[in-house]
């Protein structure tokens, strides 16, 4: 084991007994206390809060050391689907309380989020890093995983056209219909999408030359890989406990100051929701790492859209409660700017610091306006 090496094991070792560590130990033991004694909502939202917070940064560092192994594509999928299994879960036990319409904003509003507002703070931040450190290192991916990206989620969008125009047209007729077929072809192309990224063209979604990050040594810890991704899943457990405690605190901490139930689903209840992966994201942007960063970003946006979102759909059918994927156009329009602008910024697989800001711009006067009119 070279010196490197032995100064991150010792470095890891310490960062477990350091204050982070005990500030996880403290809001989640507080948290857990303050739901079993159904304490001030306020309290509650803030010790979770945290408590996910501390969370979050070590699924960022596992996840970096999961993917120095194992690749950028690969680990932009693990820390997606461990971060999104926790809105899964949630989200089938809401379904069963005839929450559905209520989780589809949600997951609407986690795309719409990941795109433009964790993918511009990652963009913002990184290039600012970079330039801070004087290396003008470029933030790039390979053009190619860009680009199928970016083709993912426009189509995507298309396939949830279909109910959509079946719900303007009002062809009640054909009942589930078009949203079993909606879903079912968003689950093919998620099925697609995972061969493309994964197997035929995994090189593709991997660092490029320009914006690799520093790796030596960040394969050690001295764990073997299994136990890292073991690690992961650990953590996502207690994302998914925490979240659960926070979501539920939301709700009326928000009525208690007149929020609107759609602003709460759309912009809070889907930020909550995947703040672990979107820490994740913006920590691997600013170590230099753009394809894991974008990888996070768009692959989380799509297994939202085209694996989660039709799985809830199809469960709550199959539980009896209505489910349809028509999108209104308060929701509706939002997403397709977010696809827009990201597949603008990112079709030559090059991003800087100013494109970041734009984006996050975007974002919270979409939010804004949501305010009124969510």
């Amino acid at each position: 084991m070279n010196s490197i090496q032995e100064e991150r094991i010792e470095g890891f070792s310490l960062k477990a007994l350091g204050p982070m560590f005990w500030t996880l130990v403290l809001s989640a033991g507080g948290s857990i206390a303050l739901e079993l004694l159904h304490g001030d909502p306020r309290i509650s939202f803030g010790v979770a809060f945290v408590c996910i917070i501390c969370l979050a940064k070590m699924l960022g560092d596992a996840t970096e050391v999961v993917s120095s192994r194992v690749g950028s594509g690969m680990g932009a999928v693990l820390n997606a689907t461990f971060g999104n299994a926790t809105e899964l879960i949630l989200g089938i036990f809401a379904i069963r309380r005839g929450l559905f319409p209520l989780m589809k904003v949600s997951i609407l509003g986690g795309v719409f989020g990941n795109l433009l507002l964790v993918g511009g703070l990652s963009l913002l931040l990184g290039g600012l890093v970079s330039i801070a450190g004087r290396s003008r290192r470029e933030l790039s991916v390979h053009q190619s995983a860009a680009q199928m990206g970016s083709t993912v989620l426009w189509t995507g969008a298309a396939i949830l056209l279909i109910p959509s125009v079946v719900g303007v047209l009002h062809l009640e007729g054909l009942g589930d219909y078009p949203t079993v077929v909606a879903a079912l072809a968003c689950l093919a192309i998620y099925g697609v999408f995972l061969g493309f990224s994964l197997v035929t063209d995994a090189e593709s979604f991997e660092e490029t030359a320009e914006s690799d990050g520093e790796d030596e040594g960040e394969v050690g810890y001295g764990w073997p890989t299994y136990v890292w991704v073991l690690f992961l899943g650990l953590i996502a457990a207690g994302v998914g406990l925490e979240s659960d405690f926070f979501v539920g605190v939301i709700e009326p901490a928000a009525e208690s100051v007149g929020l609107r139930e759609g602003f709460v689903a759309f912009v809070i209840v889907a930020l909550a929701g995947g703040i672990a992966e979107h820490w994740s994201s913006i920590s691997s942007a600013m170590s230099g790492k753009m394809a894991l960063a974008s990888g996070i970003v768009v692959g989380s946006s799509i297994q939202l859209m085209l694996f989660v979102l039709p799985v809830f759909a199809l469960y709550s059918m199959a539980i009896g409660q209505p489910a349809s994927l028509a999108i209104d156009p308060v929701h509706g329009v939002p997403l397709l700017i977010s696809f827009f602008l990201w597949d603008k910024v990112s079709q030559d697989g090059t991003f800087n610091w100013a494109e970041g800001g734009l984006l996050c711009i975007v974002a919270l006067l979409t939010w804004g306006s949501m305010f009124f009119v969510g």
